[in-house]
């Protein structure tokens, strides 16, 4: 009888262990727009992939449901009605996006005159982003000034007065990461606190402000995906850091041969991480081709990695625009780019990306 007994007050425990986590569940409403939106889109982050989906809007109003394995900011956007010739109006950034910071549970969201002007209620998570964001108001109305001045001087190719506002606009944005950080500090509990020190870290990742931050994070947080990966990448970043030891690593060249950094031990050596769709990386190419013409007699050399994932394109581009050095490309022909080893494993995750080694 006692097993019996037993068996019994087990079997709600195993159902309740059992039970899948709760879905985040949109149920949304759109007002006063001009245009019939006939689809909305979401674009966000789960567990490291990337999802697009979308609802069907069906008398203004349309849901969605999703299982996230942490809060998550998604960018959600309209695709309007046809116009007559079958064409579809386009998208504008200050009208059809919106950012909904969603988690688990149900959640009213309403657009209001345009999609962007976004409210949004049931998500904790979102509150929290709101406030985040009204906190940092002033820096960004200060931000929408200083650009309309330095685009003002630059149609007047005033370069005197676009250095002094590029001078003031690193200023500001030193202002803003310390009140980010303050901010962080005081709201470590908030269900947002991970998004908040992701922010403040930036892409260009430095181990020494963010490890006293990351150690003020709940460690219920730390376990979130997106949280370990941001834990690796950080690692990585402190092994790859000025004055480590370079990590070595190997790249075919155009003819498929392997070729390692170490074989250029002794050299300077300018690692490029480049794409042949990354105008910055293109306009970059001339400086590296002048620092290569003035210094190369000193035993500088320059690694270029393509991080295209259409390689035939990458191979176009340098035949009809042949660089003075080998451009190298992922061994893996099934991981090129960003998803390439060398990529993961230096914690390549914007570019141009230059290493003097």
């Amino acid at each position: 009888m006692r097993k019996v007994l037993f068996l019994l007050a087990s079997a709600p425990f195993f159902v309740q262990a059992q039970k899948s986590p709760a879905p985040a569940k949109l149920s949304g409403t759109i007002e006063n727009l001009t245009m019939g939106v006939e689809w909305v889109h979401f674009s966000y982050r789960n567990n490291g992939a990337r999802i697009h989906d979308s609802a069907q809007v069906i008398n203004n109003k349309f849901s969605y449901s999703a299982v996230l394995a942490e809060p998550t900011m998604m960018t959600v956007y309209p695709a309007y009605k046809s116009n007559p010739d079958g064409s579809r109006p386009a998208l504008k950034s200050g009208r059809d996006y919106a950012s909904v910071f969603a988690s688990a549970g149900k959640i009213k969201v309403s657009h209001i005159d345009s999609f962007a002007n976004v409210q949004v209620k049931g998500s904790a998570a979102h509150d929290e982003f709101k406030k985040l964001n009204q906190y940092l108001e002033g820096f960004a109305s200060k931000q929408k000034a200083l650009g309309e001045q330095w685009r003002a001087f630059n149609n007047a190719q005033n370069a005197e007065g676009m250095k002094k506002i590029e001078e003031e606009m690193e200023k500001l944005d030193e202002e803003e990461k310390g009140s980010r950080v303050s901010y962080f500090k005081q709201n470590t509990q908030s269900p947002i606190a991970l998004y908040m020190l992701k922010s403040i870290a930036g892409w260009d990742l430095k181990p020494d402000v963010i490890d006293p931050l990351w150690n003020l994070l709940p460690e219920k947080f730390k376990a979130y995906p997106s949280a370990i990966a941001f834990a690796e990448d950080v690692n990585t970043a402190r092994k790859t850091g000025i004055g480590m030891v370079a990590m070595d690593f190997t790249q075919n060249d155009p003819n498929g041969k392997p070729v390692s950094l170490s074989s250029f031990r002794g050299s300077y050596v300018l690692v490029d991480f480049w794409a042949t769709w990354c105008m910055p990386c293109l306009k970059e190419l001339p400086n590296i081709r002048k620092a290569k013409e003035e210094f190369g007699s000193n035993g500088f050399e320059v690694l270029s990695i393509n991080m295209d994932e259409d390689l035939p394109e990458a191979r176009k581009f340098l035949a009809s625009n042949p660089l003075p050095w080998e451009t190298f490309h992922s061994s893996d022909l099934s991981a090129l780019g960003f998803k390439s080893a060398i990529a993961k494993r230096l914690g390549i995750n914007a570019i141009p990306f230059l290493v003097l080694v």
